[in-house]
């Protein structure tokens, strides 16, 4: 499911950035909107495109939290509360999503349009460099300003029963302190996900960059 998700949830916010930008600055209307603006309406885009995955995604955290026993939790918290179930955490995932996308593209967009270009006497190497670098500064706002929301999440995903949200707050108040809802691993996401975010910034360029070129 991580190798299903993964791409799938990139393509889609890649997608909804690239497709509102590009419709919006060839609109004269929207041209001049700020880049804030911008990315907030791809950010949108993207949230629809994850209430879609909603299913994938619980069945993906399942197995990760709860490993070989995941798939008979899973079902018999379905046979027990209905499909519905398979959207538990639905509203803390769309918050999340939107909260990520928007700042993750927000960040990467600004950054890409106010800095300056490196001077290297590798143009490759510099615009490497510079993307790579854009791509982990983007990593690290989304996961510190969007983490709270994830560890709500996906506590009420793999609940084994349903429980509101005001519960799975207290249970991890009641385990790791208020500092646990903000912090819980986050050393680990800033870490792997700074990793993809720069691979990811470097590609999305350079083929961008390449295709431009091509036509």
């Amino acid at each position: 499911f991580s190798l299903m998700m993964g791409p799938l949830c990139r393509f889609g916010d890649t997608a909804a950035n690239t497709g509102v930008l590009f419709y919006l600055e060839s609109n004269e209307q929207t041209r001049t909107l700020p880049i804030v603006v911008k990315s907030g309406i791809g950010s949108v885009a993207a949230t629809s495109w994850r209430i879609f995955l909603a299913p994938l995604d619980t069945a993906k955290t399942f197995l990760q939290v709860e490993g070989p026993n995941a798939f008979p939790m899973l079902v018999s918290k379905v046979r027990k509360h209905g499909p519905i179930s398979l959207y538990e955490g639905a509203a803390a995932s769309i918050t999340a999503t939107f909260c990520s996308h928007f700042l993750w593209f927000g960040c990467h967009n600004k950054l890409d349009a106010e800095l300056p270009h490196l001077q290297f006497e590798s143009k490759v190497w510099a615009e490497v460099t510079r993307n790579g670098g854009i791509g982990f500064c983007s990593s690290l706002v989304a996961d510190v300003g969007s983490n709270a929301i994830r560890v709500i999440k996906t506590n009420k995903q793999t609940a084994e029963t349903t429980m509101t949200y005001t519960e799975v707050v207290m249970r991890i108040v009641k385990a790791d302190g208020v500092i646990g809802i903000f912090t819980r691993g986050l050393k680990t996401r800033i870490l792997v996900n700074g990793l993809q975010g720069m691979m990811f910034s470097v590609m999305w360029k350079g083929i961008q960059r390449l295709f431009t070129e091509s036509t």
